[in-house]
């Protein structure tokens, strides 16, 4: 001790002793209309326009399991009954679940509602 306080060890914390990291996740906003699209998704939500005969969402997904990420929170809105009917809960060995938007909140509000989805 030097002048009444505690001198604090600079070590680095073992390995053992560290809390357990918690896995990657992400978070996918599926809820739009694509009211852009109509032309070509008048049938169903824009994530699931067909591109090269696969769903577009499908892509962002492959990026995320490429990215070590295991668990996938969708955030729906328009149609999100069938992109849970489409995806289901595992695509490859990512875990997927949703957060469905009943009614037209805003991309901010997407955003907090899967807040109780995340580890």
């Amino acid at each position: 001790m030097t002048g009444g306080t505690r001198e604090r060890s600079l070590r680095p914390t073992p390995i053992a002793l560290r809390p357990a990291a918690r896995p990657p996740q992400a978070v996918i906003l599926a809820g739009g209309q694509g009211t852009r699209l109509r032309l070509v998704v008048s049938d169903r939500p824009k994530v699931l326009a067909p591109v090269h005969d696969r769903p577009f969402v499908t892509y962002l997904l492959d990026q995320l399991v490429e990215s070590s990420i295991r668990d996938v929170v969708l955030c729906t809105g328009f149609r999100g009954d069938l992109v849970q009917e489409t995806l289901g809960t595992r695509y490859g060995p990512l875990g997927l679940s949703y957060s469905h938007e009943l009614e037209p909140l805003g991309t901010g509000a997407r955003c907090v509602t899967p807040k109780e989805l995340l580890k």
